[in-house]
């Protein structure tokens, strides 16, 4: 009974028993019907990577398949090839499970014809990767001077019925056009039926010679202690397990287990010490050929299983999972981009797998990357596996992911249309990898309701006096804008009226169209709200990119103690998140009576040539809500230049100063004061010669000149004296002042603007 050597670090594990493999290269070099070695276990979801599923008949059911290299068709040779080089110089310890049987043979007294294991240059170009011959040949050595071996060959260990591996007839073991220098003696009588056989390297027609044979392995032909058992017709009465030892200084041991324990069959064999082998190469790629002659059997093989001898570096993978943002709309689609990098001191010796476990809702639309093959199965699990980069210096493909080398792929996935925050979980996974706390990652994504509500309120202003007062009415505008590509559903918008007013019966409209009042004259979205849609659409689907707009009027009472009359509404559905999202608040102001007011709001509303002109709503400022300035009034520009863009010495920044007069009476005498300022230049040119300084007044706009004159604007330079309203009478840095003078309390000339323009020190 031979010992096992204790094996280190794992290449391969592939069992064949499943519905698809990865990682093999398949074909045949028969001369009769031409059939491919196929999964037994195969079926309609087998990947386009993987190996097919066998045809006719019922397959077995997944975790009870095998690979079928050959069927009791005569004259085949087929081959299975494994894609990925290992190391040479560690050692290995190979071992499978193969199974021969349910042949036909007419003429001879044993069926055939055999499997071989065999070991060839890892630096091979899968698309140069060929087998042997047909017949005796096994698939591994030469046949006739015609039919060459398999493509740079270095061991061939053939598991035979047969027996014709053993000898050297048909031209196996001989080099074309010279005499058979091969220093192995094959066996006397030439054919060894039921034994195992060992064949060295070669290319071509060169090499391939006899170098060890077991001996017939069963005293009498149908012993089911052989190779094969003839007369089983099912798979489990034909196993035989096989179990082949390359040492790292090439001492070579062959054991077999036909169910009583391993069994030396190839004692140990020093392959450096054989003068017609040749010298092993750094990296084996490796693979299984059988081949069938007149004779036949069925020939499978189960459980492949590949290990070193010494410790050889190992691969170690990571993970890294990054959304394209953190927030997905709802129904729409989101990007993942998963990136596996190995961080350890080996390649890999196999398929590189990330399985990314969809949040539930989420689903596979399509995935983008170099050498990736992915597939969504079962749903919510999609299952990524490196398969190469056709860029590589190899002519077919480099599978290998080389220690510090990353590979990227991109999943873009559909979006659920339920709201909420998902948590996506990726792995990776490779055999030899012998550190699993780093193949994992997570990501987090908010997905965000589509509907984008937002809403203003205009004072209708009976008395002109800019003032909200009790009997004067507010017009509120809802805008709900779908913000995506997808349609919402269900759109539920809700407004209660709020404290201080009483709803105007009739005034509620619907993208322009009455909506009549719910009983009693009560506005038809308070209570529990109603479905609304954008134009044309169904009730409660706002469509792609539109909007849906709601009005109504309310008006003001006389509540005591109210100074200001605030309203939120509310939009729910399908697409939002579960708690209802308010619209923003709107704030109508009840301010003292009898009283001026002057608010004043600064933007940044131009740099160099690119002018800002979107309307900001600063929610910190009392005096920042569009919703009380006149429309083409209201303060446009960029509160805060940094985070837009970033500006540098020489560039030209534009300052407007936004006045507006909202109280009871007129304000007067009013003058601005802005300081320049520092590490800034005013420019007195800034629209035009010497005239650096812009008013817009009275629904009319005036250039002023910089001169202390007779129009309302000065430039004070530098450390020039100042007085009130500027801050600092020294004016370190210089200031703009403008004398406005009376501004009234009437829309649209109770508003106004200031404007200059500073160079970047």
């Amino acid at each position: 009974m031979g010992l096992p050597v204790a094996a280190q670090t794992p290449l391969v594990n592939e069992t064949f028993r499943d519905s698809s493999t990865f990682g093999w290269n398949i074909g045949n070099q028969s001369t009769g019907a031409k059939i491919n070695p196929c999964l037994t276990a195969g079926n309609a979801t087998t990947t386009a990577n993987s190996i097919a599923a066998c045809g006719g008949g019922t397959p077995d059911t997944s975790g009870s398949g095998a690979l079928r290299l050959t069927t009791d068709t005569q004259d085949q040779a087929t081959f299975a090839f494994y894609n990925y080089p290992i190391p040479a110089n560690q050692g290995l310890v190979i071992t499978f499970n193969f199974f021969s049987y349910g042949g036909t043979n007419p003429l001879f007294g044993s069926n055939a014809d055999g499997i071989t294991f065999f070991l060839f240059n890892g630096t091979t170009p899968n698309a140069q990767a060929n087998p042997g011959a047909f017949g005796g040949s096994l698939g591994y050595a030469q046949k006739l001077q015609t039919q060459p071996g398999l493509s740079n060959a270095y061991l061939g260990v053939g598991f035979d019925e047969f027996g014709n591996f053993a000898n050297d007839n048909e031209g196996r073991g001989t080099n074309s056009g010279v005499p058979n220098n091969c220093q192995g003696t094959t066996p006397a009588n030439g054919l060894v039926t039921d034994s195992v056989t060992v064949r060295g390297s070669g290319n071509n027609q060169t090499g391939y010679c006899f170098l060890a044979n077991s001996g017939s392995l069963v005293p009498n032909p149908g012993d089911p202690n052989g190779i094969d058992n003839p007369t089983a017709g099912t798979r489990p009465a034909a196993q035989r397990t096989a179990r082949i030892t390359v040492t790292p200084n090439q001492v070579l041991t062959v054991e077999v287990d036909s169910g009583n324990g391993f069994q030396q069959i190839i004692p140990p064999t020093n392959l450096n010490s054989l003068p017609s082998q040749g010298p092993a190469p750094a990296t084996f790629k490796f693979g299984f050929a059988s081949s069938t002659g007149s004779a036949t059997n069925i020939h499978e093989i189960q459980n492949l299983e590949i290990q070193t001898i010494k410790d050889a570096p190992a691969p170690d993978m990571t993970v890294e999972k990054t959304p394209s943002n953190d927030i997905f709309l709802a129904g729409e689609t989101g990007q993942y981009t998963l990136r596996a990098t190995n961080v350890g001191q080996g390649p890999t010796y196999g398929p590189v797998t990330v399985t990314d476990t969809l949040p539930p809702g989420f689903s596979l639309a399509s995935a983008t990357g170099t050498g990736w093959d992915c597939s969504e199965n079962p749903a919510g699990t999609v299952t990524c596996v490196y398969t190469g980069d056709p860029l590589s210096t190899d002519p077919t493909t480099d599978p290998v992911i080389s220690p510090g080398e990353s590979q990227e792929v991109v999943l873009t996935v559909n979006v659920p249309k339920t709201p909420d925050e998902y948590t996506n979980t990726a792995t990776v996974a490779t055999t030899g990898d012998r550190n699993p706390r780093n193949n994992q990652a997570q990501a987090k994504v908010r997905v965000s309701g589509i509907v984008v509500p937002s809403k203003a309120a205009q004072l209708i202003d009976a008395n002109n006096n800019g003032l909200a007062e009790p009997g004067e009415a507010i017009t509120y505008t809802i805008t709900l804008r779908n913000i995506s590509q997808t349609p919402s559903s269900e759109t539920l918008f809700t407004d209660q009226i709020p404290a201080g007013t009483s709803y105007i019966p009739g005034t509620t409209t619907l993208n322009g169209t009455a909506v009549p009042d719910a009983a009693g004259n009560i506005m038809p979205f308070s209570g529990n709200g109603a479905l609304v849609n954008s134009t044309g659409a169904p009730p409660g689907q706002i469509a792609a990119q539109q909007t849906a707009t709601v009005q109504f009027q309310v008006r003001i009472k006389n509540p005591p103690g109210v100074t200001e009359i605030r309203n939120i509404g509310r939009v729910s559905g399908p697409q939002l998140p579960p708690t209802p999202t308010p619209t923003p608040p709107t704030v109508v102001p009840l301010g003292p009576v009898g009283q001026p007011r002057l608010r004043l709001v600064k933007r940044i509303t131009r740099v160099n040539q690119t002018a800002y002109t979107d309307v900001v709503d600063d929610p910190s400022d009392a005096n920042d809500d569009p919703g009380v300035w006149p429309v083409g009034l209201q303060p446009a520009g960029l509160a805060n230049l940094s985070a837009q863009s970033p500006v540098q010495s020489g560039d030209e920044v534009e300052y407007t100063v936004y006045f507006l007069s909202d109280g009871s009476q007129t304000a007067q005498n009013i003058q601005v004061c802005d300081p320049i300022p520092a590490q800034t230049t005013f420019d007195p040119n800034g629209f035009g010669a010497g005239s650096g300084i812009v008013l817009n007044q009275n629904q009319a706009q005036t250039l002023l000149s910089n001169a202390s004159d007779t129009d309302a604007g000065t430039f004070f330079s530098p450390l020039t004296p100042v007085t009130a309203p500027c801050p600092d009478t020294n004016n370190p840095n210089g200031a703009v002042v403008v004398r406005v003078g009376d501004i009234p309390t009437t829309p649209v000339n109770n508003a106004g603007f200031v404007r200059f323009r500073v160079k970047i020190d």
